[in-house]
């Protein structure tokens, strides 16, 4: 089996089979206690070093990074939910804060100009200008309120170095002493009720996990196949011809024999003999001046 390490000795992946790379160790065995969590991991000088006591936070930047992106999805959600004003409810989506920042704008500069407007479920009205100033005002209260919060939380999550911590963060919970107080001077006369809101950041799916079967099975060694037979000769697999390539019109052929193209056939040749007495030679020694020895 191939190990493959990163810069810092630690075990990043496996293969049965590996090419020879700087970052790439041949190994015959791993101890079962390794199995379990081998890219938890380092390999220096032939041992296996274990990185940290909680293995997990190897990734802690994988989950701080996707607890932060939940934190800022329910900071969104609270937004978008909005705001009660006069017994009606008020979204807050990207298309109502346009909405709601235009028709403030009317109503601060034209005071007198009919305004129309609706609550979540209503039918559309005059609103005062009063109102409408009101109903942005405590809508901009809101996002202020919760982005702030967002923010030093977001601050505090980037500080916190044991992943289970991390995992235990949920929206709405208490901030340390420092950033807590630096959310309620930013946010100085505006007030929300806020509590802490259960997510489903599943941080088991971020974490990745090893087979220890598999890695057994990657280091078995591979195994040739026997060679296949039918009832007679053995059947190879087909291989790419060695021969080099020629090409067609430099190819030499025989032509095939035909009547229009005989054959030359050998002509029986008889064996020399004496001039004297034409009796044959038995050996090959055939005298080449007519005398006889």
């Amino acid at each position: 089996m191939h190990l493959y390490l990163d810069e810092n000795n630690k075990i990043t992946g496996f293969a049965r089979i590996g090419g020879k790379a700087p970052n790439s160790y041949e190994i015959d065995s791993v101890p079962d206690e390794v199995l379990e969590n081998i890219l938890n991991y380092k390999y220096i000088n032939g041992e296996f070093i274990k990185i940290d006591e909680n293995p997990r936070n190897n990734y802690i930047d994988i989950v701080r990074d996707a607890k932060i992106n939940v934190m800022s999805s329910m900071c969104a959600s609270m937004i978008n939910n909005g705001i009660d004003f006069n017994g009606e409810h008020y979204s807050l989506t990207t298309t109502d804060q346009i909405n709601l920042m235009k028709l403030e704008s009317v109503a601060r500069f034209s005071p007198e100009t009919p305004i129309l407007y609706h609550a979540d479920g209503k039918e559309c009205r005059i609103y005062s200008a009063e109102e409408i100033i009101q109903i942005a005002t405590l809508g901009i209260g809101l996002i202020t309120f919760h982005t702030t919060y967002f923010n030093q939380l977001k601050a505090q999550i980037k500080l916190m170095t044991d992943i289970d911590d991390i995992i235990g963060v949920k929206y709405g919970m208490k901030l340390d002493e420092v950033h807590d107080a630096q959310f309620k001077l930013l946010t100085n006369g505006i007030e929300f009720p806020l509590s802490e809101i259960d997510d489903m950041f599943d941080y088991e799916t971020l974490i990745p996990k090893i087979d220890p079967e598999y890695v057994r099975a990657a280091l078995k060694p591979v195994v040739k196949p026997e060679k296949v037979t039918n009832n007679g000769p053995i059947i190879e697999p087909w291989k790419p011809s060695t021969q080099p390539f020629v090409p067609e019109d430099e190819l030499i052929i025989e032509p095939e024999p035909s009547d229009d193209l005989p054959i030359d056939e050998p002509v029986d040749e008889e064996p020399p003999t004496d001039v004297e007495s034409g009796e044959m030679y038995e050996n090959e020694d055939t005298p080449t001046d007519g005398e006889v020895e």
